[in-house]
């Protein structure tokens, strides 16, 4: 609302000479001291406190102060929208199921050179001339394995574990990758053979997971007659293991029979020196991915271990339960 009761009145300042403004409301009484004044105009003035405001601008304040609550609300509609489609895609991922790949480890001593192997033989007086045993002769055995598994269609990963003073372990790898990898790998001197570490390694990555299959080449300098605290607390992990939990090992100077009587075990549960290496090696990927496929298959056979005991299918006694493995089949690596 305008206002147009204020007057500027120009007031004789007696001690500069000079005139000051001054606004007086109309209706107050003058000062007496106002003999000479002048009124130049009347000043419009707008009251903040009092002023009325039209009804257009109210409308228009309202319709602001809708907008805004209204714009947050949909703001917030939309973002718990987008956070439920989220936590409803994460839930199914996690509850859909998944493609089952188990791992293959290798477990490998690292200090298998040869002239440790001839050292050691020299040591020993024997002298394998039938075979010959290093770590190339590991990794050949390993890669043929590999490539034996992906011919009879068997889709798993392949880990390696190096041993020697201390075990390191690579991460899980597809085929190709795993045979480029065994070509990095170097022979070197090593002054301690744990193979605990190596086996401490394997149920650490495994996790107890029943797929996860170990394979394990013990070292050519082994002796098996050892009274070290290390070979006998290998060699009893080794007994302790149950059927079907202990790994695949492999020799390339003992034959099967006496590797069997040393641990005590199953005669399918050790590689010797005259056996096919990669040959039994793919016989039991497939027997476990096999296993895998048909859930109704048994998971024991009854066998003829040493000592008595009932063991895990391998070797032989797989083909009369499962009939041969495709030979065709190749898989992209």
């Amino acid at each position: 609302m305008l206002d147009s009761s204020l007057y500027l009145f120009y007031l004789p300042d007696y001690k500069n000479s000079n005139k000051t403004a001054r606004f007086i409301q109309r209706g107050q009484p003058l000062p007496e001291y106002l003999d000479n004044f002048e009124i130049r105009y009347t000043a419009p003035v707008i009251q903040p406190n009092n002023r009325e405001q039209p009804a257009s601008s109210s409308f228009f304040r309202d319709l602001r102060k809708y907008l805004s609550w209204n714009t947050l609300f949909l703001f917030v509609l939309i973002f718990g929208a987008a956070i439920a489609v989220i936590l409803t895609i994460v839930l199914s991922a996690d509850s859909s199921p998944r493609e089952d790949i188990r791992t293959m480890y290798f477990s490998m001593y690292i200090g298998d050179t040869d002239e440790e192997v001839q050292r050691f033989e020299r040591f020993l007086q024997t002298s394998n001339d039938n075979t010959h045993c290093s770590l190339e002769t590991n990794k050949n055995n390993t890669e043929k394995s590999i490539l034996e598994i992906t011919k009879r269609g068997v889709n798993q990963r392949y880990s390696f574990i190096l041993y020697g003073d201390d075990a390191n372990v690579t991460e899980p790898m597809k085929a190709r990758d795993a045979a480029n990898e065994l070509k990095s790998i170097r022979a070197e001197q090593q002054t301690a053979v744990k193979q605990t570490k190596a086996l401490e390694q394997f149920r650490k990555k495994s996790q107890g997971r029943a797929k996860d299959i170990l394979v394990h080449y013990i070292p050519c300098r082994f002796n098996y007659s050892s009274e070290d605290a290390e070979t006998k607390q290998f060699i009893d992990m080794i007994r302790k293991a149950g059927s079907g939990k202990r790994p695949l090992l492999v020799s390339n100077t003992e034959n099967k029979t006496v590797l069997a009587k040393i641990f005590n075990i199953s005669e399918n549960d050790v590689v010797g020196q005259n056996d096919s290496i990669a040959e039994k090696i793919a016989d039991i990927a497939v027997l476990v991915y096999k296993c895998r496929m048909l859930p109704n298959a048994p998971k024991q056979y009854p066998a003829k271990p040493h000592g008595g005991r009932t063991s895990s299918m391998r070797g032989p006694e797989m083909r009369q339960f499962f009939g041969p493995a495709p030979k065709e089949i190749t898989l992209s690596m």
